[in-house]
């Protein structure tokens, strides 16, 4: 765990785009994430679809990071 907040903390700009199939506790996702992000608050969009590619495929995360340069 310490790792991935060591390299969420590196980027000054991270924009995340969470697709869900079906519908979620959006407490625990909140809850989920923060646990991972701690104080880092990225730009962050969630949304829900009907289907992915494969009907085995329920979550679908798109993320972008950017460090100074």
């Amino acid at each position: 765990m310490y790792f991935k907040y060591t390299l969420v903390k590196a980027f000054k700009k991270l924009y995340i785009t969470g697709i869900l199939v079906g519908t979620t506790d959006n407490t625990r996702r909140r809850d989920a994430i923060s646990k991972v992000l701690k104080d880092h608050m990225p730009c962050m969009t969630v949304l829900y679809v009907a289907g992915l590619a494969s009907p085995a495929i329920k979550v679908e995360i798109d993320a972008w990071a950017c460090a100074d340069a």
